[in-house]
């Protein structure tokens, strides 16, 4: 029984392993498929059909055509075994529902897809657009605009039956405290396809958005006594930058639903059919208040943060030699708006070298808000022996649920530092890496033997007279050198004079990184960097404090600086802009490349108006 039962298995393994290789051969094809004519104003299917399982879908360029729906994805597979060999089909289908809008032959480009680890590209689609009849047009037409003729009724949809809205999850916070934004879709009809959306540009917020799937799913809630089928839009969380009562603007929807078609009955079979037919429908949510409560007096230190953070901070090691390295450590992690605080400033004593920190980011957006972690790792080298403090330093936030000051500190470290082996042969430049460090006096110099000019010991030089230039001339000096450094150290003690002056520098840094954005096809990323762009440059050359910053602020200080009214609205018009193309879809605002021109045009503009 044994032998037999092992021989079984035998088989069944197998088995199971030429199943698998026949399963696996298959030949991956992906393929696109369209009417090859079409009349102007009808509407058609692309499909592109893939025989495996497929992800990160590319479509290619449809705007010549208008888009009713999609893409809508479907997947089928079957297993069949005919003469002992096992056939698999897999199915998997990728639907856009479009229009035909101008006359013409296009070409529909390739789409892109990853099946099994590689890149499958599908055939391009060419389409010819011919004039449509009149009676074709017509209907389109009545489809569209939900017009009725005489054998069909009013629209079935009631205001009840059909509508969106903003879902806050609070309606009243502080300043700088997140808040959730939902924007949703209720419906008790058949939906057949979005057409198209008109976002709030959320003004007087800063905004981050919570990824959702790409396809709307429907579930089931209540509201207002009555269940519906509803659908999540978009969630977004919102710091509010001021205060008082803020007005979110309203969400538009433009979108296709099937309607039963009310008509007169000609005979009696009429009273048991139904027919239903596509109606085009525009939706306006309500508009949204929040009420902004302003932040109490705030205490020295504090910056703007709010929300429920922990501070935490390391030096490692404590006991080490000179010119060896230290790693001091800071971090502050926690809830809330976390992208727009800043780490606090530990003093390094002057013994020591200190490079430029490494930032890092760890930082998530849900539903529950933002949160994370922030944290900075500074090299050190200590130049000196002796023991040395690095002070605690304080980070003060304001805790919403608290609703008060709440005030951190880090740790205080003691460093001893002792001789190192070469420290008395290393002559240290300051500004250079402790690779560049030049041992000096290791090597011997030759003997001269050429004929060399000795003078007496006891001459004196005294009384030359480039002796005493020489000493007037080091004098001066040293007087200069003197004055100069004070003027760097009046200039330097002034923060908001130094961002002042730094703006335009830190300004090209975010647009040279917003360029690669472009170049990578990161949109949404790109405009959030080209606004971190426009907020830091003025927020620094008008000298404002980031938790008072906001778009009214930066227009009323520049036109107090006697800007061109014209160019001042530019700027104005161009941080609209890109609040808005963060949340537009493609197409629907000027190109990446020319909001980057502009931008930059703007920035260099005002560092030749702005001193």
């Amino acid at each position: 029984m044994q032998k037999i039962g092992k021989m079984k298995r035998t088989v069944i393994t197998l088995y199971l392993f030429l199943l698998a290789t026949l399963l696996g051969a298959q030949e991956i094809n992906f393929t696109a498929s369209a009417p090859s004519v079409v009349q102007s104003g009808q509407q058609f299917r692309l499909v592109y059909t893939l025989n495996a399982k497929g992800s990160n879908f590319k479509a290619p360029d449809l705007s010549n055509f208008i888009i009713i729906g999609g893409p809508s994805t479907s997947s089928s597979s079957n297993i069949s075994f005919s003469n002992g060999v096992v056939n698999q089909s897999v199915v998997n289908q990728y639907t856009y529902f479009l229009q035909a809008a101008d006359e013409g032959t296009f070409t529909i480009g390739p789409a892109g897809i990853i099946a099994e680890g590689k890149t499958f590209t599908s055939n391009s689609v060419s389409i010819q657009v011919t004039k449509g009849n009149s009676n074709n047009t017509q209907n389109q037409q009545n489809r569209n605009n939900n017009s009725q003729e005489s054998n069909t009724g009013p629209s079935t949809t009631g205001s009840e039956d059909l509508f969106v809205r903003i879902i806050l999850n609070k309606s009243s916070v502080y300043q700088g405290e997140p808040i959730l934004a939902t924007i949703k879709i209720f419906t008790r009809v058949n939906l057949v396809a979005f057409e198209d959306f008109k976002f709030p540009n959320f003004k007087g917020f800063w905004t981050e958005e919570i990824e959702i799937p790409n396809q709307i799913m429907l579930t089931q809630e209540t509201y207002n006594g009555k269940a519906y089928n509803v659908g999540v839009l978009k969630k977004v969380v919102l710091f509010p930058q001021k205060s008082g009562e803020l007005t979110i603007d309203p969400f538009e929807i433009k979108l296709m639903v099937q309607e039963k078609v009310q008509q007169s009955q000609r005979n009696f079979w009429d009273s048991f059919f139904n027919q239903f037919q596509n109606v085009s429908k525009k939706l306006v949510s309500p508009s949204a208040k929040v009420t902004v409560k302003p932040l109490p007096s705030a205490p020295d230190g504090f910056t703007g943060a709010v929300g429920e953070y922990q501070l935490t901070s390391k030096a490692n090691p404590l006991q080490l030699k000179t010119n060896e390295s230290l790693s001091l450590n800071c971090g502050i992690s926690g809830n809330g708006n976390l992208r727009l605080i800043e780490l606090p400033t530990i003093p390094i004593p002057p013994q020591f070298e200190k490079y430029d920190p490494k930032i890092t980011e760890n930082i998530k957006t849900s539903a529950t808000g933002v949160s994370g972690s922030k944290h900075s790792e500074t090299l050190l080298i200590p130049r000196s022996v002796g023991t040395f403090k690095i002070p605690a330093t304080r980070f003060v936030f304001f805790n919403p649920v608290k609703q008060k000051y709440e005030t951190l500190y880090t740790n205080e470290f003691t460093i001893q530092v002792e001789k190192g082996e070469s420290d008395s042969t290393v002559s240290y430049v300051s500004g250079i890496n402790k690779e560049d460090l030049m041992l000096l006096g290791s090597d011997v110099r030759f003997i001269q033997t050429k004929n060399i000019q000795l003078k007496n010991i006891q001459s004196f030089i005294l009384p030359t007279t480039w002796y005493l230039i020489s000493y007037i001339l080091l004098f001066l000096a040293f007087v200069f050198l003197i004055i100069i450094r004070r003027q760097y150290i009046k200039r330097n003690a002034n923060q908001l004079l130094v961002k002042n002056r730094r703006a335009g520098k830190e300004a090209k840094k975010r647009l040279s990184k917003a360029k690669k954005l472009v170049h990578s096809g990161e949109r949404e990323k790109f405009f959030e960097e080209i606004l971190r762009a426009l907020w830091g440059y003025y927020a620094d050359k008008l000298k404002i404090e980031t938790s008072l910053l906001n778009k009214e602020l930066i227009i009323s200080n520049l036109l107090q600086n006697n800007l061109d009214e014209v160019f001042v609205n530019n700027i104005k018009m161009l941080i609209e802009e890109c609040e808005f193309a963060r949340y537009a879809p493609p197409g629907a605002t000027s190109s990446p490349d020319d909001i980057y021109n502009r931008t930059a045009e703007v920035i260099n503009e005002s560092e030749k108006k702005l001193k």
